[in-house]
């Protein structure tokens, strides 16, 4: 029996019974239900390992050439766990048409007009296929910056690169790199690269999910569970960075993705505003309408702002609206419209006249990098003056260089 019969055994039950924590895992854990695709590629690889353990099993070259089939399955699947890991759906039928078609073309057409060029020449070219969609998959845009995709995405274009080379040089290099009648140089280097390939993708894909928990923990941390705004403790490291930035060091951004205004080092311009009488909303109708009178305020905050402004709740009910390259006349605009949209849809909420209304401070910066604390200090003076001017309207302050 030759001396690798063995080792191939060992591979298959290897690769089922760590497929089988994939998809104990997976069928346990919603969060990771897209492990459960994790289990295909190594179940394919189960299958060319059996069939490469006894060829003689099946009559002729076809359990060779399945096991070739199911190895190039394993990269079709393991582009399957890349859109899931994406949040993408699956499309298993490529994942297995692309195989079947290169079996077919290979036993039918090659095997019958002598063409061992062409079969090699095919099986890496699906090869690349499949390392180029991966790689294309992690180039889509996504919420989340994860060091590791670039990664990922690298080493799947390094494979696609390998598999280019297989193609142009099918009819130099020997089985089963190419064409020509295997050597064991060929087939040590053949089961390096598919071994290093599978290690390679195993560990990011692990590291990948390491740090998209641990980028969802530090998000929850900073986001208001009540509204699912920004909250105070991503507020204050907003304004840290502002400080630090304008003392000319380089720091981190927030939350796990560049911050918005680092690029921007335009004017910059606050809106402080709460929610008049809130004590009163919550004596009168109870904490559950004063909920969703602060889930309102919140919304309506949303809506108005742009793209590139955030909105942070930084008490029970007071709020910070930070706008970006944005003048005080735009500041006075969107308090003004924010007040308003306020005012007529807390008019009546659940059915109960409630009448709630906000009051606004505005403070504006022509600062290339203003200090985000002394915009708020001067914003939630003016929001005072709008206190005890009546209420129920906003309020601009002096800029920074007038109130020093």
């Amino acid at each position: 029996m030759p001396v690798n019969v063995p080792l191939q055994a060992y591979t298959a039950v290897l690769l089922v019974l760590v497929g089988m924590i994939f998809v104990i895992v997976g069928a346990t854990d919603r969060r990771r239900r897209w492990l459960l695709t994790c289990s295909l590629p190594l179940g394919a690889g189960a299958c060319a390992a059996a069939l490469m353990t006894d060829p003689s099993l099946l009559p002729g070259l076809w359990a060779l050439q399945l096991a070739g089939a199911f190895l190039l399955a394993v990269h079709g699947f393991g582009w399957q766990v890349v859109r899931r890991f994406q949040g993408r759906s699956s499309v298993v039928g490529w994942a297995i048409g692309l195989p079947v078609a290169w079996l077919l073309f290979s036993v039918f057409i090659c095997e019958t007009w002598k063409l061992p060029e062409a079969s090699a020449a095919g099986r890496a070219l699906v090869t690349a296929i499949f390392n180029g969609l991966s790689a294309r998959e992690l180039v889509r845009e996504r919420s989340d910056a994860l060091p590791s995709r670039a990664l990922l995405r690298a080493s799947f274009l390094f494979f696609l690169v390998v598999a280019a080379l297989r193609i142009a040089l099918s009819a130099l290099l020997p089985t089963p790199l190419g064409g020509l009648p295997s050597t064991a140089w060929a087939v040590v280097a053949f089961n390096v690269l598919a071994i290093a390939q599978l290690l390679l993708t195993a560990a990011l894909l692990i590291i990948l999910v390491r740090e998209r928990e641990t980028l969802e923990s530090e998000r929850l941390t900073l986001r208001d569970p009540l509204t699912g705004l920004l909250n105070r403790r991503a507020y204050d490291q907003e304004a840290g960075l502002a400080a630090t930035r304008a003392m000319g060091r380089v720091s981190r951004p927030i939350y796990g993705r560049r911050s918005r205004d680092q690029t921007s080092g335009g004017p910059l311009t606050l809106l402080v505003f709460d929610i008049d009488r809130f004590k009163s909303v919550n004596d009168r109708f109870g904490h559950d309408v004063g909920d969703q009178v602060i889930r309102l305020a919140a919304k309506l905050a949303e809506s108005v702002r742009s793209e590139s402004d955030s909105v942070y709740r930084v008490g029970g009910e007071e709020f910070v609206c930070l706008l970006r390259n944005a003048s005080a006349e735009r500041g006075m605009e969107v308090a003004e419209r924010l007040r308003g949209a306020f005012e007529f849809a807390a008019s009546t909420v659940d059915g109960l006249r409630i009448g709630a209304t906000l009051s606004l401070g505005v403070a504006s910066s022509d600062d290339t990098w203003p200090d985000i604390r002394a915009l708020f200090t001067e914003a939630d003076k003016a929001l005072y003056a709008a206190k005890h001017a009546g209420r129920n309207r906003s309020v601009l302050a002096p800029s920074l260089r007038e109130a020093a």
